[in-house]
């Protein structure tokens, strides 16, 4: 997978996250999104394009090495009406672009924190 097919993916997979957080709490979340690594929380990226470029660049290394396993969790709605979204790149060696652990084509799972399960 070429580099930017693999940006387009993970445009989808960004907007399937919301979808699915959505049908689980049963309410409608803000569009506008910030991300953070959980492995850095002091930097906080702005802004669907900068969060797909930011995801790219840590987990795409080649068109056949890309880490296969990241967990996408919705954490919150911020008081800034953002969602707030994170991400963990799981020990794995990269490989090439398939099916991943959820049993869905990519590398990405979902998920949604107690917090905003709660609300």
């Amino acid at each position: 997978m070429t580099r930017e097919d693999f940006k387009v993916f993970i445009n989808k997979t960004l907007l399937e996250l919301k979808i699915y957080a959505e049908s689980h709490i049963n309410n409608k979340l803000p569009d506008d999104l910030e991300f953070y690594w959980a492995s850095n929380t002091e930097k906080i990226i702005r802004g669907k394009n900068n969060i797909v470029e930011e995801i790219c660049e840590k987990i795409y290394l080649s068109e056949d090495k890309i880490y296969p396993c990241v967990d996408l969790i919705v954490e919150k709605k911020t008081s800034e009406n953002l969602l707030l979204l994170s991400g963990h790149i799981a020990g794995y060696k990269p490989k090439e672009f398939g099916k991943g652990w959820s049993d869905r084509t990519g590398p990405f799972i979902y998920g949604i924190s107690s917090e905003l399960l709660k609300e």
